[in-house]
């Protein structure tokens, strides 16, 4: 699997997420290498950034998984900037012919705090999801094996499916 930088994964969220003027693709990228271990931790993988790139490579959920991590950090971060003093008490003025309106901060930050929860349970879905696909028994085929053993049916082949049942001895 060919490696992938933080930063080429980093542009691709960085539009994903729609070109936010508060942020850069360069600040996405340091998330990424400071959070490969919370992707690892996720998925139970074994990526590292080495000289700039990770390392094996991201597969395509591998990434989509990160960029669900970002999309919840990024929904958080803009919901608690729009809360605090600077919400304002009026929201619509009338004037003759002209009416203006606003949107509280309060309301834009409910918004982004539902966006955050939904993305978070679609991520918690994909991670699920990953872990159940990529995961193979591995303490199975060696129980097999040793109960064939043991009453003198010998190995088989049980990684292609064709056990030996024959009884060796007569």
């Amino acid at each position: 699997m060919a490696c992938l930088s933080p930063s080429l994964l980093a542009d691709f969220i960085y539009f994903d997420i729609g070109q936010p003027s508060g942020i850069s693709p360069g600040t996405i990228s340091y998330w990424i290498e400071n959070s490969i271990g919370n992707l690892n931790t996720y998925l139970g993988t074994n990526h590292n950034v080495v000289s700039g790139e990770i390392v094996p490579g991201l597969n395509i959920e591998e990434s989509g998984i990160m960029n669900q991590m970002y999309k919840v950090r990024y929904y958080n971060k803009v919901a608690s900037e729009n809360l605090g003093a600077s919400a304002y008490d009026w929201s619509e003025v009338r004037e003759a012919d002209s009416v203006v309106r606003r949107v509280s901060k309060n309301e834009i930050s409910k918004t982004y705090l539902q966006l955050a929860k939904d993305e978070k349970i679609s991520l918690d879905e994909t991670i699920r999801f990953y872990r159940t696909n990529s995961a193979t028994p591995t303490s199975i085929l060696p129980r097999v094996n040793s109960f064939y053993q043991y009453y003198g049916y010998g190995y088989g082949d049980y990684a292609n499916g064709l056990p030996n049942t024959y009884r060796t001895d007569g």
